[in-house]
């Protein structure tokens, strides 16, 4: 999946499984250019690393990436990733390398943003992603200019308050990605964005998330379609933060359908 794309981050991680622990285990990360896409981690262990990982199935991760001024600027960490293949090749007697391939289920990024007490906010804005759903995808029309211009007119939006009393407002997020013949693609992917007060009730994400999944179950059921949250961004007043959820990765969990 990742051979020819570039990695987004790369970082030392710490592994954890059960007794075992490995610092400084080089990491890159891949992204999905699209949101069903897969995510990918590719570990680079040492040779002295390898013993230990050969036979972990499933570990935890976390690491950060520092600025020049040595303060942490990202926090990346995944609690589930499944190890899918470790590959050793050696070139000679002196160099070898290893891979390590592995797939999370709820990596996890955070951006610690520099504030000061004048501009920090007191809402919180986010949005979460979704996949397709013909009920809840708005109708849009995209014109486009001669000049290079895109301009998108909403028809139709839906708007939907849970539980809790949080709106949610479901749009679609427009995305570029290049192809094989390097042609740059657009397309929509669905989200649901909303804005709060940033209070103890909703500072964490599982309160909204914990709603949001059962109004999807009912979607879901409505459209006779599986309909569910791939992972969520926010911006409060301390930080930048996402997390992003594989979809049917984890082996131990089997996938539903709707009959």
């Amino acid at each position: 999946m990742a051979e020819d794309k570039k990695e987004d981050y790369q970082l030392f991680v710490t592994i954890e499984s059960g007794k075992i622990r490995q610092e400084k285990v080089r990491c890159k990360v891949y992204l999905p250019e699209r949101l069903t896409d897969p995510i990918e981690l590719q570990f680079l262990p040492t040779e002295d690393q390898v013993p230990y990982l050969r036979n972990v199935f499933e570990f935890s991760i976390q690491g950060e990436i520092k600025n020049l001024s040595g303060t942490v600027a990202t926090r990346i960490q995944a609690q589930k990733v499944y190890s899918i293949r470790l590959t050793s090749t050696a070139w000679g007697s002196e160099i070898a390398e290893n891979l390590l391939i592995g797939k999370p289920t709820d990596l996890q990024v955070i951006h610690f943003l520099p504030r000061t007490v004048s501009d920090s906010s007191n809402k919180i804005t986010g949005r979460f992603w979704l996949t397709p759903s013909m009920l809840l995808r708005p109708a849009q029309w995209i014109s486009k200019s001669w000049t290079g211009d895109v301009k998108v007119e909403t028809l139709r939006q839906f708007e939907f308050a849970l539980p809790n009393g949080i709106r949610l407002i479901y749009d679609n997020c427009f995305r570029n990605s290049t192809n094989k013949y390097k042609d740059t693609v657009t397309f929509a992917e669905l989200i649901a964005r909303c804005e709060v007060e940033e209070t103890d009730d909703v500072k964490e994400i599982n309160n909204v998330l914990s709603f949001l999944d059962d109004f999807l179950l009912l979607v879901s059921l409505a459209e006779r379609h599986r309909c569910m949250c791939l992972g969520w961004e926010t911006v409060d007043s301390e930080n930048e933060g996402t997390l992003m959820k594989s979809m049917n990765l984890d082996p131990l969990t089997p996938s539903f359908e709707l009959l």
